[in-house]
């Protein structure tokens, strides 16, 4: 394991994320899905649809509100991940929550972070919502 990833894996495992108040903000749950690259760490993005009703053409990373089913906030993000990008919580590894973050849209972030298993990223996909994914440092 390179030096940068076990510090990153350490400091994600010992820190409090910081809950906010929703303040009638919408909840919702993304993936940080950190990528091990030649230059060093990534995280997984997806571009939306031009199609979409809502956040078309954005930048994101896989993640939405939750549903009936989705026991927390985790639940949400990695199935959301599933969906946008293929990736399947069995093949991840959860590393730790960040501080939930507000949007200038309207919603409260709650973002939990992974390190995907070796089967992943060959089985990315691209779904009706994301017209790309990409890793970026």
């Amino acid at each position: 394991m390179s030096e940068v990833r076990r510090r990153l894996e350490e400091a994600l495992a010992a820190r409090r994320p910081l809950v906010l108040p929703d303040f009638g903000r919408i909840r919702a749950s993304a993936l940080v899905v950190l990528l091990a690259g030649p230059e060093g760490p990534r995280v997984a993005l997806t571009r939306r649809s031009a199609e979409l009703s809502a956040h078309a053409g954005e930048i994101s990373l896989p993640g939405g509100r939750p549903e009936v089913g989705d026991r927390d906030s985790l639940a949400t993000a990695l199935r959301e991940a599933e969906e946008e990008i293929g990736l399947q919580a069995a093949d991840c590894r959860f590393l730790g929550t960040l501080d939930e973050t507000p949007t200038i849209t309207g919603f409260l972030i709650t973002p939990h972070c992974a390190r995907p298993g070796p089967r992943w990223p060959s089985c990315w996909r691209f779904p009706s919502n994301s017209s790309w994914t990409a890793g970026r440092p």
